[in-house]
């Protein structure tokens, strides 16, 4: 498994980066980056319908935890970058040139290992349908989002004049985040309880329908109700925004697993016990 994985990787740095590079010196940093993009996604796929590469490897993931794995690291590596920043002297055109090929290869090893425990992930027992949903719901529905609003409440603005310039950009994107989130998560909801052979259908719409309403009940609560004031102080020591804190990388996804997970139970709660109204 170890191996066939670091063939993939290496079969695959050998082709993205070379090309990746050239047309970055040639072309500029904009080219480069879509050329990466682009390259670090459809290869990996290409190399899989070889018919001459299946004695040397086997392909070691599903095409869409892959194509997962890629929007993770793009998301960490390139629009991410308030916990680990990273600069580079644009005196020297050799260290720059370094820079984006260590940066290049980093990514790519981070998509390969990502699609890799994902494969494992989906393949694991499974012992609990409500614990085993929500975690499942929530590996593909939280982990970009939370890094994205993360980058944001990661700033460190101690100074009131910023602040105040900075405000009218941050909740905007904030309202935007907003929106994709729950357009995100709604389709993650449909998607992964979409029924499937032999589960009623008209059964598993109701049990999408009240999931998503009581995920955004809760998260609307949160967002625009009433909470109690030891509430919200709790909140702020556990999510100290705009103080460059990486607990705000971690509370909001906790959070938002919890709800998730209220969720996904109130929707099998009723799946069961319509199922055992039936069955009588």
């Amino acid at each position: 498994m170890i191996k066939n994985v670091l063939r993939m990787f290496v079969l695959n740095l050998a082709i993205v980066l070379p090309i990746t590079m050239i047309i970055l010196a040639l072309q500029g940093v904009s080219l480069g980056m879509v050329a990466f993009l682009v390259l670090s996604f459809l290869t990996p796929m290409v190399l899989r319908r070889q018919d001459r590469l299946q004695q040397f490897l086997t392909y070691p993931w599903r095409n869409s935890l892959y194509a997962y794995s890629w929007i993770w690291c793009l998301t960490f590596f390139f629009l991410g970058d308030s916990v680990i920043p990273f600069a580079i002297a644009t005196g020297s055109m050799g260290l720059i040139m370094v820079g984006w090929i260590a940066v290049f290869s980093i990514c790519l090893l981070a998509m390969t290992l990502v699609a890799v425990i994902l494969t494992l992930y989906a393949e694991r027992p499974r012992f609990n349908c409500w614990f085993d949903d929500s975690l499942d719901m929530a590996v593909y529905s939280l982990p970009v989002p939370m890094l994205l609003l993360g980058d944001v409440l990661f700033l460190n603005v101690p100074d009131p004049i910023l602040a105040a310039q900075l405000s009218p950009q941050v909740f905007t994107f904030l309202q935007l985040w907003l929106y994709g989130f729950v357009i995100w998560t709604m389709a993650v909801i449909a998607i992964y309880l979409h029924p499937r052979m032999g589960q009623k259908q008209g059964l598993r719409l109701a049990r999408i329908m009240v999931t998503a309403l009581i995920w955004l009940a809760i998260n609307g609560h949160l967002m625009y109700g009433w909470k109690p004031d030891f509430f919200m102080e709790l909140l702020y020591f556990m999510m100290p925004v705009f103080q460059g804190n990486w607990l705000v990388y971690i509370t909001p996804g906790l959070l938002e697993f919890v709800i998730l997970a209220m969720s996904v139970g109130a929707g099998l709660l009723l799946e069961d016990l319509i199922l055992k109204r039936q069955a009588k």
